[in-house]
């Protein structure tokens, strides 16, 4: 129920109920609605207890016995032996040369990974196009839009598995790309297509130009740009992906990464392959940076204009060469020769479909009769096994939010020192190069617990990308603000926590919504390296088994994942509407 108390001197009326209050004046100017702040203690203190509860379950003893372990493997890796024993018998003196295994299937996940991104680049671009309502039939974009939002959220573990069950060696791979691509390009085409300002193109249609017409000669110009950059960044992080890829059966580079991960004696065979990994990653970071900093951001110049030699200048600038434009020609056409190439020298080799067909007969069947509500085992209680997952993404990004506040201080250059700056971003991106898969198999001896390490890992391989997002944010900040603050005798730290921070509040939500979304997904991808104790994605692992193929109860499991990620996705929908008003 409303109530309304008054103040006499300020003729302000303040309209209350159970949840929330605003203040109205007398010329009925109202402020928007506030929840209680008793509620936000609340939920700050139900956040914190689960936080605390989730990194409890999940923290596992330390091994001291173990350390010895880890340090000969440490031992191991820089001794950088030449000799690969992954084809040959380890206990014979068979070897085969491990620099040039390396560079073969390096080439294997370069060549591969052009041809996925191109192709689920082109596949995007047809789908955010398709799903863009405000240019499309409402209806057909709503149809294609929903799709394409549940076919994101299906686990990319169920993808892999069935893809691998279909397509053998390359060619696996590369339909792994093309639809992991194509989905994460689609969302962030969608995303940047609906945040565009249409003036530009509903003034070109009330001209007389057709929607197709002027969404090409208005909107395209406008973003391609950006189309080119998230390109760029997609095909990065597909050679990234390489060694996880290599652990879920896909070949490339990872083989030789996971092969010498996973026993102490192989680690002198880790050195080669994760180096020439590490260096050609960093060769490609630095040149989508550069790319992105001197050939696709927009930048303008001033011409001194003289009217007594308007036509000369005309004449000039007419003549000037396009850099920009030749530079995206000639990368779209490498791309496309390149993905040209690698489909018609990638051999086309299929298992046995039965069991995929088994799969796509129960795809709308699955077998729930083995969950039970009452059962406290969380592999048969569908409450219990969404919170096991839950339960490993709030402690990983825990792990992850305070690890990037700590580098959000230290990294901005706008509010550091410069040696400090530099020293803290090295660190980031030295550390972002090394493979998730070899710190979870290079510290794992250390846990009793498996999942420990597991969410330590994905905790701070999502904080590397975060931290780098934001601190981005926070140097792009009026720096005249910045140094005006010091100069009325803040030091940094204040600005930090009274500018800085509620300046990219949004982003930091935003993009903690994100990684939540993101962290969920690892949990079940992950679960390999867990064993045991992730069990969404065990139980698909499990019932996929073609030696206990079980289609439908996998189906089950795979059914609660994806309900479980579109409501987090929902979620962080209506969240990052709310900030945004």
């Amino acid at each position: 129920m409303t109530t309304k108390t008054s103040c006499e001197n300020r003729k302000i009326n303040k309209e209350s109920n159970f949840f929330r209050y605003r203040y109205i004046n007398k010329n009925g100017v109202a402020t928007s609605w506030k929840i209680r702040p008793i509620y936000w203690h609340i939920i700050s203190i139900l956040l914190i207890s689960l936080i605390f509860i989730a990194l409890y379950n999940s923290w596992s003893s330390i091994r001291i016995e173990n350390i010895k372990n880890v340090a000969r493997k440490f031992q191991n890796l820089f001794i950088f032996s030449n000799k690969s024993t992954r084809l040959t018998n380890s206990l014979t003196n068979e070897y085969t040369n491990l620099f040039l295994d390396t560079i073969k299937s390096l080439w294997i996940t370069i060549k591969v990974a052009i041809a996925g991104t191109f192709i689920g680049f082109i596949f995007a671009l047809i789908t955010a196009y398709g799903s863009f309502s405000k240019h499309n039939n409402k209806y057909f974009s709503f149809f294609l839009g929903v799709l394409m939002l549940v076919l994101r959220a299906f686990p990319e573990l169920v993808f892999i598995n069935v893809i691998t069950k279909v397509f053998r060696n390359e060619l696996s791979l590369l339909a792994v790309y093309i639809w992991f691509t194509w989905l994460w390009l689609h969302k962030y085409y969608l995303d940047m297509l609906n945040s565009f300002d249409l003036e530009p193109y509903y003034i070109a249609i009330n001209q007389g130009q057709s929607k197709h017409r002027a969404f090409i000669n208005e909107v395209i110009p406008r973003i391609k740009n950006r189309l080119i950059a998230l390109f760029l960044y997609s095909f990065e992080s597909n050679i990234r992906w390489a060694s996880l890829l290599s652990a879920l059966s896909l070949p490339g580079i990872g083989i030789l990464i996971n092969y010498a991960a996973k026993t102490t004696n192989f680690y002198s065979q880790l050195g080669i392959p994760m180096t020439l990994l590490i260096l050609f990653v960093l060769l490609l970071e630095l040149s989508n940076y550069l790319i992105k900093k001197y050939l696709l951001e927009t930048s303008s110049r001033q011409i001194k204009f003289n009217s007594k030699y308007k036509f000369e200048i005309y004449t000039k600038l007419a003549k000037t060469i396009n850099i920009r434009k030749i530079f995206n020609n000639l990368l779209i056409l490498f791309f496309a020769i390149m993905s040209i190439f690698t489909l018609a020298t990638t051999k086309i080799w299929l298992f046995d479909l039965s069991a995929t067909k088994t799969f796509i007969k129960v795809l709308f069947k699955p077998d729930f009769s083995h969950f039970n509500f009452r059962n406290l085992d969380p592999r048969l209680n569908p409450v219990l096994l969404v919170w096991n997952s839950l339960q490993f993404t709030i402690a990983a990004l825990s792990i992850c939010i305070i690890f990037t506040m700590i580098f959000l201080r230290i990294q901005p250059l706008n509010i550091n020192r410069k040696p400090v700056s530099i020293i803290s971003k090295s660190i980031i991106i030295i550390c972002r190069q090394i493979p998730s898969v070899v710190l979870i198999y290079l510290f794992l001896p250390m846990f009793a617990n498996p999942i420990t390490i597991v969410i330590l890992v994905i905790g701070f391989h999502e904080m590397y990308s975060k931290s780098k997002h934001l601190t981005q944010a926070i140097e792009s900040l009026d720096s005249e603000v910045i140094n005006n603050l010091k100069i009325a005798g803040y030091t940094n730290n204040q600005i930090f926590w009274k500018y800085v921070l509620p300046s990219i509040k949004y982003d930091f939500i935003s993009l903690s919504m994100f990684y939540f979304e993101l962290i969920f997904r690892n949990s079940i991808t992950y679960s390999v390296f867990a064993t045991g104790e992730l069990h969404i994605g065990q139980a698909i692992e499990t019932h996929l088994d073609l030696r206990v193929y079980e289609p439908a109860k996998a189906m089950s499991y795979i059914w609660i994942a994806t309900f479980s990620i579109l409501l987090i996705n929902i979620t962080g929908a209506i969240i990052n509407k709310k900030i945004k008003k």
